[in-house]
């Protein structure tokens, strides 16, 4: 069993357009950064609006690190910021739909980028606030 503070997971922010085809190819693209977490193992994704609520987790088979061929301007264009960076991708094993979503909290902060964090913490969180204040 790893330890609760080994950050092995990471929240990320996507639209439903960009949900739809996560859960059809079970790959997840995103822009190429130069630094990675090699431990991370899992993706948990935050639908924003109307969603608002972290709803499904990912189990990382592999990472793709040059995936710019693998997708498409259109597909870029709808999910990235920045369409014109060069893309690296994971590859699921599996999408898993969560048995109780993880709303968003209205007096709190929305998720708006990618927070780190470990997989035992995250799937018990009653809300969303509490990747801020760490309960």
């Amino acid at each position: 069993m790893e330890s609760n503070n080994i950050k092995n997971s990471t929240v990320v922010p996507i639209g439903d357009y960009a949900f739809s085809q996560i859960v059809k190819s079970k790959m997840y693209f995103f822009p190429k950064t130069q630094k990675s977490n090699s431990n991370t193992k899992y993706i948990f994704f935050y639908r924003v609006k109307p969603v608002q609520a972290i709803t499904h987790y990912g189990i990382i088979k592999k990472r793709i690190e040059d995936a710019d061929k693998m997708i498409n301007l259109i597909q870029k264009m709808k999910s990235f910021k920045d369409p014109t960076k060069k893309a690296s991708a994971y590859k699921f094993s599996k999408i898993v739909p969560l048995e109780n979503k993880i709303p968003f909290d209205s007096k709190g902060t929305a998720v708006q980028g990618r927070i780190n964090g470990n997989f035992n913490s995250i799937i018990k969180l009653k809300t969303t606030q509490a990747l801020f204040n760490g309960k």
